[in-house]
C-alpha cells in the first residue's frame, strides 16, 4: 500500500518546479495549521493576526499545489479531485 502511494506521487510529480511548488505548499500548509492550532489551543489566543495568517496560508498553499499540477499538465490528479472521484465511485444511486 505505501509503495503504491509513493509510486503514484512520483508519477504525478516529475517536473522539478512542480516538486518545489509542492514542497513550498506543504510548508505553508503546516505553518497555517500551527498558527491555527496555536490560536485555538490558547497559546496566543489574544493575537488575532495568528488566526488570520493561519487562514490565509491554506488557500496560498492550495494555489501552489494547483500551480505544480498545472506545470505537470495533470490538474485532474490533485488530491481533492482524487478524493471526489473515490467518494463518487462509492456512492450508490437508487
Amino acid at each position: 500500500m505505501k509503495l503504491s502511494i509513493y509510486k503514484a506521487m512520483i508519477s504525478t510529480h516529475r517536473h522539478p518546479a512542480s516538486r518545489g511548488l509542492h514542497l513550498a505548499g506543504l510548508c505553508l500548509y503546516i505553518a497555517g495549521f500551527i498558527q491555527l492550532a496555536g490560536f485555538y489551543l490558547g497559546g496566543n489566543s489574544q493575537d488575532i493576526s495568528s488566526l488570520i495568517s493561519g487562514i490565509i496560508l491554506f488557500p496560498v498553499a492550495f494555489g501552489l499545489f494547483l500551480a505544480g499540477h498545472k506545470i505537470e499538465g495533470n490538474l485532474k490528479a490533485t488530491t481533492l479531485v482524487i478524493i471526489a472521484k473515490y467518494l463518487r465511485s462509492k456512492m450508490v444511486f437508487k
